[in-house]
């Protein structure tokens, strides 16, 4: 009989051992929902994530707007004199170019890039992404590491500036160019 004593027991521990089971998929659903309201949470308080987001929607516009245009094409019709400027920097450089960009004041007074913000060429972060690999140096850069001079390649010509950097004169400027500090033959 102690079989029974044990069968009875051995009952009673699996029934008082059942708890109600959620599935898997159900603690799945709610962890997805939490993550979500957590990430909203975030997003919604952080205004570099808002500033991402707005890129990236105003990014699919033009790239819807302009499907048979090329990545370039697509910069200018976005950004206009900016992305301009710079490709043509990027086109008429080697990569291994440190380019001298003009200082901010210039940047700003271009009448080009009024109408855009022309903070954007002002950072270094920004610009760089039209010319990698190649380097900017801001003028900004130089006063406070003047050995970076010795190391400048080119220099941004933009509103006129700049040509008082280059070891040569110019017999015919333009308004915006690029051109190296020293000529070929130095």
């Amino acid at each position: 009989m102690p079989t029974k004593k044990y069968n009875k027991k051995k009952k009673q521990k699996n029934q008082t051992r059942k708890k109600p089971v959620i599935p898997v998929f159900v603690k799945q659903i709610l962890s997805a929902i939490f993550l979500i309201f957590i990430s909203y949470q975030i997003v919604d308080s952080s205004k570099s994530y808002k500033w991402i987001i707005k890129l990236l929607s105003d990014n699919l516009k033009t790239i819807s707007k302009y499907p048979d245009l090329t990545t370039e094409e697509k910069q200018k019709a976005k950004i206009h004199g900016e992305a301009a400027i710079m490709n043509f920097y990027k086109k008429n450089t080697p990569e291994n170019a440190i380019i001298l960009m003009p200082p901010p004041n210039i940047i700003s007074e271009t009448k080009e890039l009024r109408n855009l913000s022309s903070a954007n060429l002002r950072s270094k972060g920004y610009a760089t992404y039209f010319v990698y690999p190649r380097k900017l140096v801001y003028p900004s850069e130089i006063e406070q590491n003047p050995s970076l001079k010795d190391s400048v390649t080119h220099i941004a010509i933009m509103n006129y500036s700049g040509y008082e950097g280059l070891s040569y004169k110019v017999s015919k400027k333009q308004k915006f160019a690029i051109l190296p500090v020293k000529t070929p033959a130095q």
